[in-house]
């Protein structure tokens, strides 16, 4: 039994002695009994789904981070990647400027002076990500990845929904950073890292053609800007 089970199970305990002291008469005891029965078993149920939250499912992997907005859980952050912004977005640049070509529309406004809501358009022919304002003007586009013959990305009208910093997926051996969902396990996020929390080359010389599981990867400060500035409920079209 996990720390935040007993815990669970103590307040639980608690409140209910101060809420409904014993009563002499073999009733009550019997009435006693069966809240201490039932306590224990979501206890245990507690404990059961906390360590099994789903096989072989990629999501399992990134639900824990949805308590805060942003935040990512100890196993998701690793101590390799302190100040992880800086460093990993320099190395993946690096890889991916020389291998591919990530020419982009020029914005038409700026963040600053674009007028709200913000929308996103996915273009999987293009593999382009495109931010727009309520104007149809050009705030942002970036080249990204979407998902390979038979792991296809949803094509259709979604809003944002959670944020978190990191991820990892036992189930296809990945992670990534700065991951923005967009419809259950399908994600914006960086290119992915492997199990040792190393990026994977050979993925950032993918962006700019189809590559992922179904989510829509993104170089890390292409990923990181989706994080900072796209809010929760914005529009995201994809065709």
């Amino acid at each position: 039994m996990t720390s935040e089970v007993k815990e669970v199970l103590l307040r639980m305990s608690y409140y209910y002695r101060i809420l409904h002291p014993i009563k002499r008469g073999h009733n009550n005891r019997k009435k006693h009994i069966g809240v201490v029965i039932a306590i224990l078993l979501i206890a245990a149920g507690v404990s059961v789904l906390a360590e099994n939250p789903g096989k072989n499912h990629m999501f399992a992997a990134i639900s824990p981070k949805f308590a805060s907005p942003g935040a990512s859980s100890a196993k998701s952050t690793p101590s390799a990647a302190k100040n992880e912004s800086a460093p990993l977005a320099a190395r993946q640049s690096s890889v991916a400027s020389s291998k591919i070509d990530m020419a982009t529309a020029p914005a038409q406004v700026s963040l600053e002076k674009a007028d709200l809501p913000l929308r996103i358009y996915v273009s999987i022919n293009q593999q382009r990500v495109t931010v727009y304002d309520s104007n149809g003007l050009i705030v942002k586009q970036f080249v990204c990845s979407t998902g390979t013959e038979g792991s296809e990305t949803p094509v259709g009208t979604f809003r944002i929904l959670m944020k978190g910093k990191s991820f990892y997926s036992k189930s296809v051996g990945e992670g990534g950073y700065y991951w923005t969902q967009f419809k259950g396990d399908y994600l914006f996020h960086s290119i992915p890292f492997d199990q040792n929390y190393k990026l994977k080359p050979e993925e950032a010389a993918k962006l700019g053609t189809p590559a992922s599981h179904g989510c829509v990867r993104l170089s890390i400060k292409d990923a990181k800007w989706i994080y900072d500035h796209i809010s929760r409920g914005t529009v995201v079209t994809i065709k």
